[in-house]
């Protein structure tokens, strides 16, 4: 595997760009392995099942606006917008957990959307 630094050209590369940049250095199969497997079983343990039960069992309402607040933080966001639209995820991605009980449909969603911006790039 390459190293993915040394390929990092100045700030005025978009985010597209540096995301290709990356993209271009590491076989594809690992970015669906991690991107739509494993970040979504990480995510929505930690955020969905692990926060909102743990923390906010008693106030459901409030535990699903703080795992999508730590959902967006954690994305890397760059602006407003980018916050907004992981916010809004993390809050869809909440609602079925809160609603079904059932983590599996979390990950689901979360693997469909990671892997539907993953094709983007291929």
């Amino acid at each position: 595997m390459k190293c993915m630094v040394k390929n990092v050209k100045p700030e005025s590369l978009n985010q597209s760009e540096e995301t290709f940049n990356l993209f271009s250095q590491i076989h594809w199969s690992f970015y669906l392995i991690v991107a739509c497997i494993y970040a979504p079983i990480v995510e929505e343990l930690i955020l969905r099942a692990g926060i909102i039960n743990m923390f906010f069992k008693n106030n459901l309402f409030l535990g699903c606006i703080i795992s999508s607040f730590l959902f967006s933080i954690g994305h890397s966001i760059r602006n407003v917008y980018d916050f907004l639209a992981y916010f809004t995820m993390g809050l869809c991605f909440s609602f079925v957990y809160v609603k079904t009980q059932k983590l599996e449909l979390a990950i689901i969603m979360h693997s469909i959307n990671n892997f539907s911006v993953l094709m983007q790039y291929f």
